[in-house]
């Protein structure tokens, strides 16, 4: 899909504790925001001119609490892209400058920001103990498209309520139901699957795309995993009791994983095999620079079409970078 950059433009809110949304699009800069892989948050950034307003500096308006929204408009159309509860408030006086810099996030920032005791029983579906800790937190849900496979009995203790979230569709996934993800929008929170973006954006080498980057390294894998008993012998040595082996082709690169007295020789066999599948493959790594398109977000699908970088991919990480007019990808491919 096309979109018209010279039609686009932004503006810039923040929404006060009074309900009052006061447009701030003049004296804003440094404007941006990010979305990682492995966060469940997104990030965003703006420093104001620290003007006065109604008899009050923008350093005593825009307080902690306070949100930032920003919105997208093109085509005589207006919709917003981000929003940030203020979290991080720092005004800076320096010679003729007065600026107030704010660092915002969205709703799910609580839950990376919270530990919790949580006990899932048996067979309760993956729905329903994500959406009980949203509702725990008083996230409001907008939509739910996730797994609904059901869960074993587990017990978390003390954990990250991300991390909670994170393994539970981790699980759900490596039991053959659908890759899904967390995302925060206009204030709500929504369970989807990965690439089931409607609108999908193509970047083309000598058209939209400003840069492309492709690594290979394969300077962090492992290639051979040596099983060896955990009890030693009177001599100090454990007996080796397996060689489970990669692609040695790109040389040897050997870990050791000690069996546990309680598994079975098959079972840490199996664990020597997932190690290979998790590192056991050359890294890649791929990064788009383009012109920036604020509707595309983490964990949508995009089409890349360059010399080194083409087909379509899924969106690891986005940073949108507002006053350069331009947005950074990180990518995978989708098989």
């Amino acid at each position: 899909m096309a979109i018209d950059i010279s039609k686009l433009s932004y503006r810039v809110y923040l929404l006060r504790e009074t309900g009052e949304m006061l447009d701030v699009t003049e004296i804003s800069s440094g404007l941006g925001w990010e979305e990682n892989d492995g966060e469940l948050a997104a990030h965003l950034s703006v420093t104001l001119a620290n003007i006065q307003y109604g008899g009050s500096y923008m350093s005593a308006i825009a307080k902690l609490n306070c949100y930032i929204i920003i919105y997208a408009e093109v085509g005589g159309s207006s919709q917003e892209v981000a929003r940030g509860k203020i979290i991080e408030w720092n005004p800076v006086q320096s010679g003729s400058s007065d600026e107030v810099s704010l660092s915002c996030y969205d709703e799910l920032y609580d839950l990376q920001a919270s530990q919790d005791n949580r006990y899932v029983s048996d067979g309760t579906s993956t729905q329903s103990v994500i959406e009980e800790i949203f509702s725990d937190w008083g996230i409001p849900t907008s939509e739910y498209n996730g797994p609904s496979y059901a869960c074993a009995k587990t017990t978390y203790k003390d954990e990250y309520l991300s991390d909670i979230l994170l393994t539970l569709l981790d699980d759900a996934l490596k039991h053959g139901d659908v890759d899904a993800f967390i995302r925060a929008s206009e204030g709500k929170v929504s369970v989807l699957e990965k690439a089931s973006n409607d609108t999908v954006y193509w970047f083309e080498e000598g058209k939209n795309l400003e840069t492309a980057n492709l690594k290979m390294s394969s300077a962090d894998m492992v290639t051979v995993v040596k099983v060896v008993a955990s009890e030693e012998t009177d001599d100090g040595r454990q007996a080796v009791e397996a060689l489970v082996e990669g692609k040695t082709e790109y040389g040897k690169r050997q870990v050791i994983y000690n069996r546990d007295s309680d598994d079975d020789l098959a079972t840490a066999t199996a664990a020597a095999n997932e190690i290979l599948a998790e590192d056991g493959e050359p890294e890649e790594t791929m990064s788009v620079k383009v012109p920036d398109i604020p509707y595309v977000r983490k964990y949508d699908k995009v089409k890349i079409t360059s010399r080194d970088i083409s087909g379509e991919m899924l969106v690891l990480s986005i940073q949108h970078d507002i006053d350069g007019r331009s947005m950074t990808m990180d990518l995978t491919p989708i098989s």
